[in-house]
């Protein structure tokens, strides 16, 4: 199921947006120059165990190498899913509506489906490649700098559509992608090529995963 309370704050998120930006050579450029600019402030293959709050400041306990050790600093920026989250030792704890939204928020998997169009046929009636259904299907034109009139959509599909299509054979997945797809761009099933690939990546998050099919 979808909640229609998400697609509504997606649509006010984006209602307003007329231009949208990717970095040139991908957006994986803004980590690695995170990285080198920190260098070996960072580390590396270091699994956090538990995090102490105390008024002036905040520890951070970690396994690194099979040893045990801790920083201590002023403030502590947590950017990990909850599904990680959830094993780390918390104390004292964060307050209890905080603590509740940590145990109880969900996640899910979600297939992705990556679609070449010979043409971005979408731009030529004036369209920009972003569309919502009632498959929650959520599509994007995903062609960003490249070369060439060859267009690249992706089509995002959550929740218990998700879960259908991993009962799925590979080639009847690919065209029920194609088919969900056609749903907002009727256009997609002449515009594709005949070479198909899939494949599953697994993140390394708890509990999520994306399956990403290449048309």
């Amino acid at each position: 199921q979808l909640s229609a309370l998400y697609v509504l704050r997606q649509i006010a998120l984006h209602g307003g947006a007329r231009r949208y930006y990717t970095i040139r050579g991908g957006m994986d450029r803004l980590p690695h120059a995170l990285a080198g600019r920190l260098g070996s402030d960072i580390k590396y293959n270091v699994a956090v165990t538990a995090i102490a709050p105390a008024p002036t400041h905040v520890e951070v306990r970690y396994v690194e190498n099979g040893r045990k050790g801790s920083i201590t600093a002023d403030r502590v920026i947590l950017a990990v899913p909850f599904s990680i989250l959830r094993q780390i030792e918390i104390r004292p704890a964060f307050d209890a509506d905080k603590m509740k939204a940590i145990a109880e928020l969900s996640y899910y998997g979600a297939t992705r489906f990556l679609i070449e169009t010979r043409q971005r046929f979408w731009a030529r009636a004036g369209l920009s490649g972003a569309a919502r259904t009632d498959y929650a299907v959520e599509t994007w034109d995903d062609t960003g700098d490249h070369k060439g009139s060859a267009g690249l959509l992706s089509a995002t599909v959550g929740g218990h559509m998700d879960a259908s299509l991993g009962a799925l054979d590979t080639d009847t997945r690919l065209r029920t992608g194609l088919k969900m797809t056609a749903q907002a761009f009727p256009d997609i099933a002449s515009q594709t090529t005949k070479d198909r690939k899939s494949t599953r990546l697994n993140s390394s998050h708890i509990t999520i995963s994306y399956a990403v099919f290449c048309l």
